[in-house]
């Protein structure tokens, strides 16, 4: 296969190592769309602004081989590690040239939770020459708004390494000002770090009990992605509303009596939810994608305008489940436990 591919096309060629991608015979090829799994590229390669090349697929470490020389001009990269830079981590290796002729935006998932400050991730090893610096490249993305920084090198000859500083992850309590109750990042000091007032970044764990601001909502800002979510309300009931969105597949934990409600207006991306006591309903406007979901109390409601995606197991021992959904809802598991289910509106 050679030349270019029409539209925003997805080009998946697996990820157990074995995927071949031969475009010789038509003098390379390229990307104008995304391009992931590991294995081997036959053929000059030439990533578009734009587009993406997501090295070992999606969560999933691996090494992807360029035989002949690639260009990076300007589209994303996307690098799973782990905490160690010494371990399974996602890997390019270039046997040809390495040409960089844009900005790359590299964007990382920490698939153990924090990343190696030891030592330098190496991203990508080349073994011809190299066009460009470390300047071609850019951390984005939720880590890149975390306590953690990011630096690239390219001095060492044959390599492109990334450096990890900047400090690990910290629990937040929210306080919110009463006035506008403004969640974002690095900005709005509604957090309290256990000594004194502090701002929110990506990654950080955050409490809401009974102790902070409920009221006007919270507002959430932009699309952030906390390390974990607890609410433990006995008495404040609280609604995080607003423009923004809640990503990152964090934990959400509910307790006490009193309610949660999510009535933003974006899509939210959850890990496992537990409910142990009082109401937790998902309300938003956008869709909602969940892993694992654990009611031992309380009522659970769906009610949001969009078709979410359920992808664990949904264990109901006790309390309520309520499902009143616009949309048709498919379940990945079967629902099990002694809880009570309650089916309403015109969905299935």
């Amino acid at each position: 296969f050679g030349g270019s591919i029409a539209g925003n096309a997805s080009i998946d060629i697996g990820n157990d190592g074995s995927g071949l991608f031969d475009s010789s015979s038509a003098g390379g090829f390229t990307l104008n769309g995304t391009f992931q799994g590991s294995g081997s590229v036959i053929g000059d390669f030439i990533q578009s602004p734009g587009t993406a090349i997501i090295v070992g697929g999606a969560n999933a470490a691996g090494m992807l081989t360029f035989n002949n020389n690639l260009t990076l001009g300007g589209g994303t990269l996307a690098f799973d590690l782990s905490s160690s830079a010494a371990g399974a981590n996602d890997l390019i290796y270039v046997y040809g040239n390495l040409n960089l002729t844009g900005t790359n935006d590299v964007a990382i998932n920490a698939t153990e939770g924090d990343l190696d400050t030891t030592a330098p991730y190496t991203l990508i090893n080349y073994y011809g020459s190299l066009s460009g610096d470390a300047t071609y490249f850019r951390a984005v993305g939720p880590l890149s708004q975390s306590r953690r920084t990011f630096s690239f090198d390219t001095t060492t000859p044959n390599v492109v390494t990334m450096t990890v500083g900047g400090s690990a992850p910290i629990a937040l309590t929210w306080r919110g000002d009463g006035t506008d109750n403004v969640w974002d990042i690095h900005n709005t000091a509604n957090w309290n770090n256990g000594v004194a007032s502090d701002q929110f970044y990506n990654l950080d764990a955050v409490l809401f009990d009974d102790t902070g601001s409920n009221s006007p909502a919270i507002n959430l800002a932009e699309t952030l992605a906390p390390g974990a979510i607890t609410v433990n309300n006995a008495v404040e009931d609280y609604t995080f509303g607003g423009s923004g969105a809640l990503t990152g597949n964090p934990a959400l934990n509910k307790a006490g009596a009193a309610a949660l409600t999510i009535a933003n207006d974006g899509a939210n991306a959850f890990g496992a939810v537990t409910l142990d006591d009082g109401a937790l309903a998902f309300a938003n406007a956008g869709a909602n994608s969940f892993g694992d979901i654990t009611v031992n109390g309380g009522a659970l409601t769906f009610s949001n305008r969009q078709p979410n995606t359920y992808s664990g197991g949904l264990a109901l021992n006790a309390g309520s489940l309520t499902l009143n959904l616009n949309a048709d809802a498919t379940l990945a598991n079967a629902i099990t436990g002694a809880g009570a289910l309650v089916k309403q509106n015109t969905n299935v």
